[in-house]
């Protein structure tokens, strides 16, 4: 309010002070330096720094010490479960397929035995049918062994163990080989053979054999 307005009674109020207000603090980096120092430079700005991270209790990558004596086996959970199922029927469908394998491997070796066999019988057959001649030499037992000698001593007509005797001696014909007078007999056999003709070295014919034919004797 103006005193010297027109209607004022032209009394002039006291003064009255301002207002008292603290002094303001400047932050360190705008304090003033001393007299006769140069200003500083603020410090460089660093990042706050962060609490550091509690120590892990368990989870992925802890390493954990179990007891032998106490641990037990964790249940499998349902993904296991079905793997090893799969894993079980797998080995079992292939050790069905290998047992499988085995058998039909050995009913071929079985066959193929059978036809070999049967060639083998049906090779003999044909061999004994078609063998021709067989020789047979007259032997006695001289001195510890079997000696060949003379058709003549083997004549008439053998006992049923196929000895001849003569001048109080045995004598007996060895089937098969080759062999000659003094010599003892080898590469034949004392068994006659069957279906199979049979001479003696000098000619004369034991018997006659074959597929379908009787054994005979004639000289």
């Amino acid at each position: 309010m103006n005193p010297y307005e027109p209607g004022n009674s032209g009394e002039v109020p006291p003064w009255q002070p301002p207002p008292w207000t603290p002094p303001q603090q400047q932050p360190p980096s705008q304090q003033q330096p001393p007299p006769g120092q140069p200003p500083q430079s603020p410090p460089p700005w660093q990042p706050p720094q962060q609490p550091p991270a509690p120590p892990p209790t368990g989870g992925p990558g802890s390493v954990r010490y179990q007891d032998p004596n106490t641990a037990r086996p964790r249940p499998m959970s349902a993904g296991e479960t079905r793997a090893r199922e799969r894993a079980e029927a797998l080995a079992a469908q292939q050790a069905a397929m290998l047992a499988k394998k085995k058998r039909t491997n050995r009913r071929r070796l079985m066959g193929g035995a059978a036809v070999v066999g049967v060639a083998g019988v049906v090779a003999a057959i044909y061999t004994v049918s078609s063998a021709g001649t067989t020789t047979a030499y007259c032997t006695s037992y001289q001195n510890g062994q079997e000696v060949v000698v003379s058709d003549s001593y083997c004549h008439g007509s053998p006992n049923s163990s196929g000895f001849f005797y003569y001048g109080g001696h045995s004598y007996r014909y060895y089937y098969g080989g080759s062999n000659s007078i003094g010599r003892s007999p080898v590469g034949g056999s004392y068994l006659a053979p069957s279906n199979t003709t049979v001479k003696t070295k000098s000619g004369t014919t034991i018997s006659r054999g074959g597929l379908g034919s009787k054994s005979s004797s004639s000289s």
